[in-house]
């Protein structure tokens, strides 16, 4: 696959509204997003990614990453920012300096980043990091093409490799480096308290690997996947084209659900963004209702109260009208959406990969069925 560069304003916006999509309600928001690239290609660096194949074996990767709630900071939080001193943030890029943190501890010259997972800023963080730093960004996500809320549910875990050590750094210029943890689910609990601390996303940096073992376990391909999504959806919306039926088209997905959202019930706690969404149909789903549970990203749906759709299937809500991908704190009582549904990696459909992201995982006796039967079922 050849590397995909991203020359205009354009490109960017549509690499994030794929992003987005794909992050499945969480990976941070997008105007972040674009925001972290735009300042790449507005001091004149190249933003580009290259194809797994061109990683050397020997080359030094590691991912880079935000990590904590996407939930707006309160009047309250503000307020205890600021009798915290929290006033001037320290760090633009803060996920730069992980990356340089990281180096700094381990002696090792980091050559490539890989994305841990997709999401509106937390695909395009990574990427705009490794420009900055001169460092190549490679064509693929250690989440399966979409994003996840724990540390525990990428191929790294599945493949037995140990998340320490890792660099965490904020903006405020609070800087942590975790060398041991008893085990990837404590480290996980570990980074998203030190990020509460921040009252926002912070930079992470680990799975410090070899081109050659990264190359195994990576999920080649979906950086240009988003990118070519979000092509597909703005060019269907310019032609006068139905965005939703084109990104159902693209993706080979379903259209799950469509109706105004009418109810929100949501809180940040501990590092994560929890809730549910409530909506009532409308056109062909007029009389049905349809209900989200989200932690950080959309994992439980149902369907007229019968469980439906769950992870680790892909269930991504957009404005109805536009497509427009709409994240979990932007989601708002009274607009209209549609919610679409897409099959996840093969990883993630069996054996340890459904473990860790299954429905039992986030303590609901159900059983996993996979999109495909549900919607045909």
């Amino acid at each position: 696959m050849p590397n995909r560069v991203l020359r205009t304003e354009q490109d960017l916006e549509d690499f994030v509204h794929g992003c987005t999509l794909l992050g499945v309600g969480g990976g941070g928001f997008p105007q972040d997003g674009l925001r972290y690239l735009t300042r790449e290609l507005d001091e004149g660096r190249t933003i580009e990614w290259v194809d797994v194949s061109e990683v050397g074996d020997d080359e030094w990767t590691a991912t880079a990453y935000g990590m904590g709630s996407t939930a707006y900071r309160t009047p309250e939080i503000k307020k205890e920012m600021e009798r915290l001193g929290m006033h001037t943030p320290r760090y633009e890029r803060k996920t730069a300096e992980a990356v340089k943190f990281l180096e700094q501890y381990t002696g090792k010259t980091i050559g490539v980043i890989a994305p841990i997972e997709i999401g509106a800023a937390n695909t395009p963080d990574p990427v705009g990091t490794a420009i900055y730093l001169g460092k190549k960004v490679v064509d693929g996500d250690y989440a399966g093409g979409r994003a996840i809320p724990e540390i525990t549910q990428v191929t790294p875990y599945l493949a037995g490799i140990p998340m320490v050590p890792l660099a965490s750094v904020d903006e405020w210029g609070n800087r942590v480096l975790i060398d041991q943890v008893l085990n990837d689910a404590v480290g996980e609990k570990i980074g998203k308290l030190v990020a509460s601390v921040a009252y926002a996303l912070v930079g992470n940096a680990t799975y410090l690997i070899p081109g050659k073992r990264m190359k195994e376990i990576i999920v080649p391909g979906t950086l240009t996947r988003c990118y070519e999504i979000g092509k597909a959806m703005r060019e269907a919306r310019d032609s006068g084209k139905d965005p939703v039926q084109a990104v159902i088209d693209y993706t080979d997905g379903w259209k799950l659900f469509e109706g105004k959202c009418t109810e929100k019930d949501a809180e940040s706690k501990v590092g994560y963004y929890w809730g549910t969404h409530l909506f009532e149909g409308s056109g062909t789903f007029a009389g049905q209702k349809f209900k989200i549970w989200f932690k950080n990203e959309n994992h439980i749906t149902w369907l007229n109260d019968k469980a439906y759709v769950t992870s680790p299937d892909i269930i991504t809500v957009v404005e109805a009208a536009t497509c427009e991908p709409t994240v979990n704190p932007d989601v708002t009582v009274g607009k209209s959406y549609a919610v679409i549904g897409m099959k996840a990696h093969e990883t993630f459909r069996s054996g340890k990969g459904l473990e860790v992201l299954c429905p039992k995982h986030f303590n609901f006796d159900l059983e996993y069925t996979p999109i495909e039967n549900q919607v045909t079922g």
